[in-house]
């Protein structure tokens, strides 16, 4: 007789958590805050919204009831055991997604109601298990790596209502795609855009315009720049996310902002980081300070990109190209060193008024 393996118990129990989350929608305050926010085809599949109910073990009785073991159940990260030693829900009272690869849920991710309490968490992930890794997995409509086969343009997004927002909106064109929970890694990339790389291959970051969107759009870039491709970053509303936008607006403004709202990603997060400078680009000495605080960025790149990204910033900066490619040089990595994707993000010291080194100016050394 052939043994059942461990992972067909935890892919076959999310299929019947699903069905659970599913089934307690109706009556819920899912489908009202889904309306209100322009997002009712979450309900649909392949999203396939639910509801996990607000008491302590509605799920956990249920699948006991059904006949599987607690340690399933904790495997699973469907149930965790209380400080009492009794097993509850890890989901309560949230509206759930299911998080897939290829056709199996090996996980979900919840969304609190509005008004919950300030300490709840708005967010709340599965725990790693056998079939869910964090690192490697990432939300959409499908599997991205079939994503890439239905010709959609994979958007980068921060939350999973966002990537809902964006699939949606026109179609195919667009495929939302979000992290669950972690920050981007390796084989997230390998998971979106595959290996290898088309050098045309678009991918846009659709991340919020503040300290936290600038640092996930940095992260990005480190790990798609080194590959190619045409990375841009959309231009959104001040204080606004794509499921922002679509509740507002409904999906014409959003799929608008999609199609002609965007700058190149490196141009935006090389913005991002002389933001902190303004007041020290007045003088040479601390141009070359933001061009080194740049430098990294550029190191990244394919060759052919980092001679021109490093010609570009040495006119925006008036500084002598060689100047630039020193810097970028020196960011460069050896054999052993860091990676150049391991970004520095430190802001400019506090200093009196630098001296001059006139040989390093565009514009006084040339």
């Amino acid at each position: 007789m052939q043994l059942r393996r461990p992972e067909e118990d935890l892919y076959a129990v999310h299929h019947e958590a699903l069905a659970f989350f599913r089934s307690h929608v109706s009556g819920s305050w899912v489908p009202g805050y889904l309306a209100s926010r322009r997002l009712d085809v979450a309900l649909e599949a392949p999203w396939s919204a639910g509801y996990a109910p607000g008491g302590w073990t509605a799920l956990t009785d249920h699948l006991r009831q059904r006949g599987w073991s607690d340690e399933v159940l904790i495997a699973s990260g469907l149930s965790r055991r209380a400080s009492t030693g009794n097993l509850i829900d890890h989901f309560r009272d949230r509206l759930v997604l299911p998080i897939r690869v290829r056709a199996d849920v090996v996980a979900f991710v919840g969304r609190c109601a509005e008004g919950a309490d300030s300490r709840t968490p708005k967010y709340l992930n599965s725990p790693a298990s056998a079939i869910y890794d964090k690192s490697t997995t990432l939300y959409a409509a499908r599997d991205p790596r079939d994503v890439r086969w239905w010709g959609a343009t994979p958007v980068l997004v921060e939350g999973p209502l966002d990537a809902i927002a964006v699939s949606s909106c026109e179609g195919d064109r667009w495929a939302g795609v979000a992290l669950c929970g972690t920050a981007m890694s390796e084989r997230h990339v390998a998971a979106l855009v595959g290996t290898p790389r088309r050098e045309s291959q678009t991918v846009i970051v659709a991340t919020d315009h503040d300290r936290a969107g600038d640092a996930a759009a940095e992260t990005a870039l480190k790990h798609l720049a080194p590959g190619g491709g045409n990375l841009y970053r959309l231009r959104l509303p001040q204080e606004q996310d794509p499921a922002d936008v679509l509740r507002k607006g409904g999906p014409g403004p959003l799929a608008s902002l999609l199609s002609g709202e965007r700058v190149p990603l490196l141009t935006a997060v090389i913005d991002a980081r002389l933001s902190g400078w303004t007041d020290e680009l007045q003088w040479v000495e601390g141009r070359v300070r933001a061009a080194r605080h740049v430098a990294p960025l550029l190191a990244i790149l394919p060759e052919k990109e980092r001679t021109a990204a490093s010609l570009q910033l040495a006119e925006r900066l008036d500084l002598l190209e060689s100047t630039v490619d020193a810097a970028v040089r020196a960011a460069t990595p050896t054999a052993g060193s860091p990676r150049p994707g391991q970004l520095g993000t430190a802001r400019p010291p506090q200093h009196d008024r630098p001296r001059t080194d006139q040989s390093l100016s565009r514009s006084r050394g040339r």
